[in-house]
């Protein structure tokens, strides 16, 4: 038999074809947390989310494209964001970023949606919003948790267990949000709040007013929920990709009921996360310190989210700051088994920083021991250690206590950010 040059480079070439045909070309790369909380980056051709199926479409190193089901990933996030390398959050394009964020208004799901208020069609007690991304959608008010008119105006940490309306003048109003009104001219604004303060009821136009906290219990999130780059959370009612583009579809949830809502295209990079069951993630962030003292100084201040209330970070998992030797201890949310994340050695203090930080779960019954489950050394070449470990499963009381101590140079450059910490609850909780 005669081989002649064609069949040699076919022969040649064989082993170096993909298993399955290739896909459309990667728009994106990302990182994929996977429901065991292992990392891994992708490259992603396309994001599908519909009635009957929803999946992402990777194209593998060899070119073939892979479906893999949203059900098996915990999140996406930016590829930068590795949980054992390090490196801060992509910058995104001051062509994605609006120069400045008017307002936005914030659901008790945790929904968000930089905007402004829109006009009220007649008197009751729904809102309606005109979102930066997604346009007009009308709100009932037991679903918002804040309209912000105003971000500059309203102070960030004026805390409320009723409904409450920061005024414009620094003025603070307590009392029980009746109903939106429609404004007596054209100088009030899109609407007046009806509040109701003791005996009486007073109407405030919307044109004096920098923000409305409402007093109300949040509901769990159900997913899929996004992160976008403008500071908008969303939850998903479907998604599909334009391949030819490079560009994806997003419908929000809150359209679902506006007629003819076709949702809004996006470039990749726009998205900037993604949880498809966002219920099993919670930030460090957002979970309230139950407790701290320091170690080795009489005082000091203690630790502090690095959150940002304009844009949140994705995922809401913005760093905990933990200004130098401290115990701290957070209340743990029930169903936990696993923790990752990184702690970092604050930038400045790289050159004399040197300190050991260990985690212990301490269960609820005060007889049973705590139970040890992280301990590394920070300083020198070491400024930064992955966190990633299981945790014994989590039950009501149950808490995280976390321990920064000094090494031989003494507590003064010790400061410690934890660095996009989540815990991971089991499926189901």
């Amino acid at each position: 038999m005669t081989i002649t040059p064609v069949i040699l480079v076919l022969c040649l070439l064989a082993p170096l074809a993909p298993a399955h045909d290739a896909g459309a070309p990667p728009i994106a790369e990302m990182s994929l947390l996977d429901r065991a909380g292992a990392t891994e980056t992708v490259s992603i051709s396309s994001l599908e989310i519909g009635p009957a199926a929803a999946e992402i479409r990777t194209v593998e190193p060899r070119g073939a494209e892979r479906a893999r089901p949203l059900a098996g990933v915990l999140a996406l996030v930016p590829r930068a964001w590795g949980w054992s390398g390090g490196g801060a959050w992509p910058e995104t394009s001051a062509a994605s970023v609006p120069p400045s964020v008017s307002g936005w208004v914030e659901l008790t799901d945790g929904q968000r949606f930089p905007g402004r208020p829109g006009p009220v069609a007649e008197a009751g007690e729904r809102l309606v919003w005109v979102s930066d991304r997604f346009g007009e959608f009308a709100i009932d008010l037991d679903r918002v948790r804040r309209i912000v008119v105003r971000p500059g105006d309203a102070p960030r940490d004026a805390s409320t267990t009723t409904d409450t309306l920061l005024l414009a003048n620094g003025d603070r109003v307590e009392g029980f949000v009746e109903s939106l009104r429609l404004p007596t001219s054209p100088a009030d604004g899109a609407f007046s709040a009806v509040v109701q303060v003791g005996a009486t009821r007073a109407v405030i136009p919307v044109s004096q007013i920098a923000e409305v906290r409402l007093a109300g219990p949040d509901v769990p999130s159900a997913g899929p929920v996004v992160w976008l780059s403008d500071g908008t959370v969303a939850r998903l009612s479907g998604a599909m990709t334009d391949v030819s583009r490079g560009l994806f579809r997003l419908q929000a949830d809150v359209l679902a009921s506006a007629p003819g809502a076709g949702g809004v295209v996006i470039p990749p990079g726009d998205l900037l996360a993604l949880a498809p069951d966002p219920g099993r993630l919670v930030p460090l962030s957002v979970v309230p310190v139950a407790s701290h003292r320091p170690v080795g100084l009489a005082r000091r201040p203690g630790p502090r989210s690095a959150s940002r209330d304009d844009r949140p970070a994705p995922l809401n998992a913005a760093d905990v700051l933990i200004p130098g030797p401290m115990v701290v201890e957070w209340v743990l949310p029930d169903g936990v088994s696993r923790l990752i994340g990184a702690a970092v050695l604050d930038e400045a203090d790289r050159a004399w920083g040197e300190c050991t930080m260990t985690a212990e779960v301490l269960p609820a019954g005060a007889a049973d021991a705590p139970q040890r489950v992280f301990s590394g050394a920070l300083g020198g070449p070491v400024v930064r250690l992955p966190l990633a470990f299981d945790l014994p499963r989590t039950g009501p009381g149950d808490r995280l206590r976390v321990r920064i101590d000094a090494g031989e140079l003494g507590p003064i450059r010790d400061r410690v950010r934890l660095e996009r910490v989540l815990l991971i609850r089991d499926a189901g909780r």
